[in-house]
């Protein structure tokens, strides 16, 4: 912006070594515009003076001008690069996985406990259920993915930590521990339940809502048959002496030790 800076004689206007007073340097005219008595000539300069200096808001607003496009490019830039994931897929593949390993343990767990008929009919009919939970969650799991690799490594940690390494054995402390292993293998897989209903609802998905109802009743099922078959069963395998395994009476056995027959 310019302005026009007006230098009037004020006063004593010098010309040479003398001054004139202001009633000299006026003329007996009036100005229209202004109404005020007319100059002599060249008794009033008019010079051009450049503004060198910007108000301060003026340069804020122009600052924040700049930098708005570099900061909607840099902010596109990033989402591109990041990649959104719905934390949907890791809770439903953490799930699916898990009963799968659940059907897997199931199979393994059958024939090594054969001795006892009762337990190992429970383990057939618990096998059954949880296929069936399988059935009701694939097409749920086949709409809406999921994390397989996660789940799968999620459930595999869980298995080798609590479950007992034991082969075809007769010994009941050994059913008794592999149905406690059971119960809290049962009690995670339960655990991503609570969680996935509410999650069905929100998205108006008629079948996985019957999945999920599904699978909580069948799961609860399988928990109430291990927790009364521990409470049976423990008793007569806790407080009824029997012959140790070579493994419990070694040296190195943290329950090394004669146990009466």
């Amino acid at each position: 912006m310019f302005s026009f800076l007006f230098t009037l004689g004020i006063g004593m206007l010098r010309t040479g070594e003398h001054g004139q007073p202001m009633s000299l340097q006026l003329v007996e005219q009036w100005d229209p515009v202004s109404k005020q008595p007319m100059f002599k000539s060249g008794a009033v300069r008019i010079e051009k003076c450049v503004q060198k200096e910007e108000e301060r808001q003026t340069m804020a607003v122009r600052s924040v001008e700049q930098k708005k496009p570099d900061a909607e490019i840099s902010a596109g830039d990033s989402s591109k690069d990041k990649k959104l994931i719905r934390r949907l897929e890791l809770w439903l593949g953490a799930t699916d996985q898990a009963l799968e390993m659940l059907s897997d343990m199931y199979v393994d767990m059958i024939p090594r406990l054969i001795h006892d008929m009762e337990i190992h009919g429970g383990l057939e009919v618990m096998r059954r259920i949880t296929c069936e939970i399988l059935d009701q969650f694939k097409p749920v799991v086949k709409r809406y993915h999921e994390s397989r690799q996660y789940g799968r490594r999620v459930a595999e940690r869980l298995r080798d930590s609590i479950f007992p390494a034991i082969g075809e054995s007769n010994d009941p402390y050994e059913a008794l521990a592999a149905l406690q292993s059971l119960d809290l293998f049962l009690t995670y897989v339960e655990g991503h339940l609570p969680a996935l209903y509410p999650a069905s609802q929100a998205l108006w998905d008629c079948d996985f809502i019957d999945a999920v109802k599904f699978a909580q009743k069948g799961i609860q099922r399988q928990k109430g048959w291990v927790s009364q078959h521990i409470k049976v069963k423990s008793p007569q395998t806790l407080l009824v002496p029997s012959a140790a395994p070579e493994e419990l009476s070694g040296e190195d056995s943290r329950m090394a030790g004669q146990i009466r027959c």
